[in-house]
């Protein structure tokens, strides 16, 4: 006669504890691992974003705005028009723009906007603006502001700009060695000038 076998209540409740407390030792570390992936997911998906919405962007723009990415690391705000960079050193701000493919002049290549600390009088200004188009003095926010195709452009203007201020070079000898250090870069020698603000040394 075949019989039916059911557990004891004892066993019943052995595998019901054993099973809960699998349950409550499992369960942080299925929570640890989501946070570590949380913590990465964090990291990845804001650069993957800002990524995806230059890569859209006009090829100059573009080319640009990676070699700021890589560089300055995420941006403060990213948007299919612009993306800012806010107290990166030495800078107080970078922005780089997604300039449409038309071009009337070389100034249609400018798209890196870079702003640094710097105050200057009523009187300089004038010395500054008669050196390069494209800078900008805000005497009110002690700002120089310097508009260029990418970064060395940049360096090499307001690294200019101080010799001019501080009474190195005039503004003939300023413009001069601006051609001059381009032609260098050109050939394949750089300069100090290109690399950073002498100043902030």
């Amino acid at each position: 006669v075949a019989r039916l076998s059911y557990p004891s209540a004892r066993r019943t409740r052995y595998h019901w504890a054993m099973s809960e407390h699998r349950k409550w030792l499992v369960l942080p570390l299925v929570l640890l691992l989501v946070g570590v992936a949380g913590r990465h997911a964090s990291a990845y998906w804001p650069d993957t974003i800002a990524r995806g919405v230059v890569k859209r962007w006009a090829a100059h723009s573009a080319m640009t705005g990676r070699v700021l990415l890589d560089k300055y690391g995420l941006p403060d705000d990213v948007t299919p028009f612009r993306m800012p960079w806010n107290n990166k050193w030495p800078w107080k701000r970078t922005i780089v723009s997604n300039q449409k493919q038309i071009y009337r002049s070389l100034d249609d290549f400018n798209v890196l906007e870079q702003t640094v600390a710097y105050t200057v009088s009523f009187d300089q200004a004038a010395e500054l603006l008669a050196f390069r188009d494209g800078l900008v003095v805000d005497l009110e926010n002690d700002e120089l502001t310097i508009r260029a195709d990418r970064e060395e452009i940049n360096f090499l203007t307001l690294n200019l700009a101080d010799d001019i201020l501080h009474g190195r070079a005039t503004v003939a000898q300023a413009r001069a060695s601006y051609a001059e250090m381009l032609e260098l870069e050109a050939a394949g020698k750089s300069s100090p000038y290109l690399t950073r603000l002498l100043w902030t040394d």
